[in-house]
């Protein structure tokens, strides 16, 4: 249930806190599943609660989209033009549908040839259990890919220009407080490395919420930050929610709990 590093093995000291920690977010909400992975730069650990925790990826699929873009142009040996560039502001920074239905659709001639594009992104970054299939936002994800997805969006990829990447990036700050502020997001709201006048610095954030045909929310927030002096990069995903709100809470109040015990 529990992984560093993506193993399945005990963990200890801090880990195990956050684990407990987790657990107890999850029983007092009335969450049916959690699951959390962090990455810590500085001592370059990656830790998972429940990776075994299968969700939609909603919105959150922006993001490899967006890359796919960037990605097929590189592959091509072409620049993206300015109206494409504005297509992946609006579909990253407003999470505006339309925007993203635009890029995905302009990745091939058919569905077909789209999903091919982005699941060439998925190989690209070494994602293998999530998989585009019939289009983007349905598909099933899990922390493990998306903190994957996170740390590329701190470390930047040699496919992807720095020009570009900072776009990417500037686009994902976390501005939108209704839409983006809660999850990963939340950290603005977080006394910062300077002290509590100062806000976390350098907070990337991409979120996502979906209902199945129950009426069950799947809520889903990805990013990464600075905080404390130390960098993460982070996914949390949940479900088990009539109320979007209350999902949110939990995405926001597991990250916080995280801060707490491991940049605190």
């Amino acid at each position: 249930m529990l992984t560093e590093s993506g193993e399945r093995q005990e963990v200890r000291g801090t880990y195990s806190e956050l684990a407990e920690a987790l657990e107890s977010i999850k029983t007092v909400s009335g969450a049916s599943s959690l699951s959390l992975t962090v990455h810590r730069y500085e001592n370059a650990e990656t830790f998972t609660y429940n990776p075994d925790y299968e969700g939609y990826e909603a919105s959150t699929v922006k993001v490899p989209i967006a890359l796919s873009i960037l990605r097929k142009a590189f592959d091509e040996n072409r620049l993206v033009d300015e109206q494409t560039r504005s297509l992946i502001d609006a579909s990253l920074g407003l999470s505006d549908n339309d925007a993203t239905a635009a890029l995905f659709s302009s990745l091939g001639q058919d569905v077909a040839a789209q999903d091919a594009e982005v699941n060439a992104t998925y190989d690209r970054l070494g994602i293998t259990q999530t998989r585009c299939v019939d289009g983007w936002g349905n598909n099933k994800t899990n922390t493990l890919d998306h903190a994957k997805i996170a740390r590329v969006l701190y470390e930047g990829v040699e496919w992807v220009g720095a020009d570009d990447m900072n776009r990417v990036r500037a686009a994902l700050t976390a501005t939108d407080l209704e839409s983006q502020g809660w999850g990963v997001g939340a950290l603005v709201s977080l006394p910062g490395s300077t002290g509590s006048e100062h806000l976390a610095e350098k907070v990337l954030c991409k979120n996502g919420w979906i209902t199945n045909d129950e009426g069950i929310w799947y809520v889903n927030s990805t990013g990464a930050a600075q905080y404390h002096g130390q960098t993460y990069a982070l996914s949390v995903m949940t479900t088990g929610f009539t109320d979007q709100e209350k999902a949110r809470q939990v995405t926001s109040s597991s990250v916080e709990k995280v801060m707490e015990l491991l940049g605190g």
